[in-house]
């Protein structure tokens, strides 16, 4: 569209011009700089064509096509998006008839979030009857954007997106990155001084005021820190576009992507041996056909895969496909994922997780706020999940693609020409945490293999011990004898080491309980008859003390237990079972708490038993400037919280713990690991609300040793009802003891924080949503309340709700998506309107669910859990 508009434009405002231009080229001068900057501007070198046009236009400024295409230009530019607008408006001014002009600054608009007059604009641009199908198409398509924005952009995400910076990023172009499950090593596409072409022309001619060609590039990571990245070697870089796409699960099989003349791009494949990337070799016919593919992703068993293509019959534009591995090595059997994942516009970039049901994928459909957006989804019993917008300011206005997941879901790393701090062009950004909606469950074993006490090559086969099935298997590098395996949990596998030479040893891993990610080191030692019979014995016996793989993997799911709340399974609440006897129970508390005053305090009742609407964190400290603190040094010892809170401190933190001895432990093995942070301390977290432990102290009476639900009002001890009766507080004599004195009062502006605890879990799950409910059903908040929502239509005339009058009249609301909402009830706590809507569900209504609202505006349940609320707030 752009490269159509830039060549009507040259023709109608040029002619505009023309009879007052002063030129300072001449005339073959200004036409081979105006082609240059054209052709610049088609290939998305936007920074390059601007400074032609500027030049252009200093030459003759009244000539609007240069000072428009330096506004449009402008307007790709993240340090030059307001003067874009300025540009844009000035131009419209002089040429008020021009309507392609609309467009361009429709698109001003958006870039610099002013999404009603960016839709205002595009639609002046609609009115044209003269417009192309597919200009009309895409002007619509820029209004979805538009709207998706104005719901996405506002409820920005709760996470750290950072620059990685040098020696990765530099003043070139850095895009697709591709990282090896366990994060050690790094791939990308690189356009810049390190290319092995030099500087070329558009031809593939040597050209030193030409562009670097695409190279592959690969880093390591030692420590927190990435080398300084090579060229990955001439047998995959050439003279031409070199470009990396996707590595296997087991880390020695690249897959690259070149294009010629000849064809429009095809996908290659390089495995790695004896430490070197072979001459990549072109994927058969099935994979590869006469139109672009670019695009792709292995699981990790190595049997399918994620492709992008541009084949006829697809749902439009760019297609993602799965292939199968068939028995002679080929790939065949290509099915497009249909449209549950493609749309009529572009998809692009998958990549499918080592656990094999999670997949991330870019595309300019579905609720994109412009451009390619970063999508996710999962394999549910064969059939895909409706993709899931990962949110802003993940994805921006321009392109964010390529986003590829760690092992352990901990960090995502992406390219994207959409942020203020890009060192030139696209740059690489990595995302803590990285993964969105349910964290991937794998175990991932990594290790060296030797054969008489050297790294030797290997192949390691897994099979699964109850059917026999093979399920994965790795050739392990004959260099350095490195290997990766991802074991994917609810099997018991077998694995299969074989080395020539050396007696085929077998391992047996049992995975079937595993809940979480666990990464498992492990290495392999095989002898041969050359070694001699005396030494042999030594060196079995010493292989004999060490622990089995099974023992390793038992060993670090303790560890995840102990320090990441994520592996704590919850038991579950049944509250229609439950009301009247939890009613009785509260008369007796309110009664009993009205005879006795509470005489005692501290924290002792916490120390080891848990206290419900009580938490703790470890506190490493408060910035101001967030770049003063290196995030990224601590999360290998779990999930950090940065919080924002009034007083303008970011405050980051470990937990939530359950009790005070168990964050104590985590700080004291925090210091002794980590020396610097001798200085953390331990914050109470009563509701959501932070506190010292100095400041609990004074404010806050503890009497008893178990479960308290709900906070009391500021003036009596008075306590609301309690939704879990398993264990119900009792004194010896066997009367109900006394809860917990708040000095202050329970809708005081409450900090949200608990509810953000859940982040990393699937409230949809029956035992995460109660624990949800458990611990902050009793929340609230002067400007936030929680209604039921009984039903929601198109057609709302069809929706019958007699049988739920006797809990009072529906609220019906219509909204923007033309859907009809019924909803009863208004309650401060989250709890209260649960109770309502186990009462709605006991009547009838199964898909009753509750629906926040902050200040009248409606919210999901997950806006509260991933943060975005809070932002709202100010308070995260």
């Amino acid at each position: 569209m752009f490269r159509i508009i830039v060549s009507s434009l040259l023709i109608i405002l040029c002619f505009n011009s023309n009879l007052y231009a002063q030129k300072t080229f001449s005339k073959k001068e200004e036409k081979l700089l105006t082609q240059k900057g054209e052709a610049y501007y088609n290939d998305e070198y936007y920074l390059k064509a601007a400074k032609i046009f500027e030049q252009l236009n200093k030459s003759n400024p009244k000539d609007l096509y240069y000072e428009l295409m330096v506004g449009i230009c402008y307007s790709f530019l993240n340090n030059k998006k307001e003067s874009a607008l300025d540009i844009l408006l000035t131009v419209k001014s002089k040429n008020p008839n021009y309507n392609e002009v609309n467009f361009f600054l429709a698109r001003a608009y958006a870039v610099n979030h002013q999404f009603d007059q960016a839709i205002t604009w595009f639609n002046k641009y609609l009115s044209n009857p003269d417009l192309l199908p597919e200009d009309r198409d895409k002007a619509r398509l820029h209004i979805a954007n538009c709207n998706n924005a104005k719901g996405i952009v506002p409820d920005s995400l709760a996470l750290v997106i950072e620059n990685i910076g040098p020696p990765i990023n530099t003043k070139y172009e850095e895009y697709v990155p591709i990282i090896t499950p366990d994060e050690r090593i790094l791939i990308f596409t690189d356009r810049g001084e390190k290319s092995l072409g030099g500087k070329m022309d558009r031809s593939g001619n040597f050209d030193p005021k030409g562009e670097y060609y695409e190279d592959v590039l690969i880093s390591y990571k030692l420590g927190d820190k990435w080398t300084d990245p090579k060229s990955i070697g001439s047998n995959i870089n050439s003279s031409k576009h070199d470009a990396s796409i996707a590595i296997s699960a087991s880390g020695n099989k690249l897959f690259t992507y070149r294009s010629s003349n000849k064809n429009e791009g095809d996908i290659y494949l390089s495995e790695l041996k004896k430490g070197m990337w072979t001459t990549p070799s072109v994927l058969n016919s099935e994979i590869n056909s006469e139109s672009w593919e670019g695009s792709a992703s292995l699981t990790s068993d190595e049997r399918t895969l994620y492709f992008t293509s541009e084949r006829p019959g697809g749902y439009g534009g760019r297609d993602i496909y799965k292939a199968v591995l068939k028995p002679n090595g080929q790939w065949g059997n290509v099915m497009n994922l249909g449209p549950k994942i493609n749309t009529k516009y572009d998809e692009d970039a998958p990549f499918i997780h080592p656990d094999g049901r999670t997949l991330y994928f870019s595309s300019k459909g579905h609720n994109s706020i412009g451009g390619y957006d970063i999508f996710y989804t999962y394999l549910d019993e064969n059939e895909w999940d409706a993709p899931s917008n990962v949110g802003y300011p993940v994805n921006t206005i321009e392109d964010d693609r390529y986003y590829v997941l760690t092992a352990d879901g901990s960090k995502g790393y992406y390219s994207s020409a959409g942020k203020d701090d890009s060192y030139g062009g696209n740059d690489i950004y990595v995302v803590s945490p990285g993964h969105f909606g349910t964290r991937p469950i794998l175990a991932l074993v990594v290790g060296v293999t030797k054969v008489d006490g050297r790294e030797a090559p290997a192949k390691i086969i897994a099979t699964n011990l109850e059917t026999n099935e093979y399920e994965n298997s790795t050739v392990l590098d004959e260099k350095t004898g490195q290997f990766m395996i991802s074991l994917i949990p609810g099997k018991k596998y077998r694995i299969a080491i074989e080395i020539e030479g050396a007696k085929t040893t077998y391992e047996y891993i049992d995975v079937e309980s595993v809940e979480t990610f666990v990464q498992v080191n492990h290495n392999i030692d095989l002898y041969t008859d050359e070694i001699p019979l005396t030494e042999k014995n030594i060196l079995e016996n010493e292989k004999s003390q060490g622990s089995s793989l099974q023992d390793k993997l038992n060993e670090q799911i303790m560890r995840v237990k102990e320090f990441a709340s994520d592996s704590i399974e919850y038991s579950k609440i049944d509250l229609n079972k439950r009301i009247s006897k939890l009613e009785k129970y509260n008369r007796e508390v309110r009664e009993a708490s009205q005879k006795d005053k509470l005489s005692s305090g501290g924290l002792e009742a916490a120390n080891t038993k848990p206290i419900a609407g009580l938490s703790f964190k470890v506190e490493l400290g408060a910035f101001k400037d967030t770049n003063e603190f290196d995030l990224l040094q601590f999360t290998k010892y779990g999930k950090i919280s940065r919080t924002l809170y009034p007083d303008g401190f970011f405050r980051y933190t470990f937990g939530p713990f359950e009790t005070l001895k168990d964050a104590e432990n985590f700080r004291e093995m925090l210091i002794e690991k980590e020396p610097e942070t001798a200085d953390a301390f331990i914050t109470v977290f009563v509701f959501g609300q932070r506190k010292t432990v100095e400041e609990f102290t004074e404010e806050y009476t503890l009497f008893g040793l178990e479960p308290i639900e709900n906070a009391l009002s500021k003036s009596e001890i008075n306590s609301p009802p309690i939704k879990n009766i398993d264990n119900l507080p009792q004194k010896e004599d066997g009367n109900l003891l006394q809860n917990i004195e708040l000095r202050t009062d329970p809708c005081d502006n409450y900090t949200l924080d608990a509810f953000t605890a859940f982040i990393l879990k699937d409230i949809k799950v029956e035992a995460n949503y109660n624990r949800l409910l458990e611990l902050v059903g009793s929340i609230c908040h002067p400007d936030l309340h929680f209604e039921v929502q009984i039903g929601a239509y198109r057609k709302p005339n069809n929706f019958k709700y007699d049988h739920l009058l006797s809990f009072g009249d529906p609220l019906i609301r219509n909204y923007q998506d033309e859907i009809t909402r019924f909803t009863q009830g208004d309650f401060k706590p989250f709890g209260q309107a649960e109770v309502l809507r186990q009462q709605i569900i006991s009547k009838g209504t199964k898909d009753a669910w509750i629906t926040p609202f902050y200040k009248g505006k409606r919210l999901l349940m997950q806006d509260l859990v991933k943060g975005t609320y809070e932002n709202a707030l100010g308070l995260n």
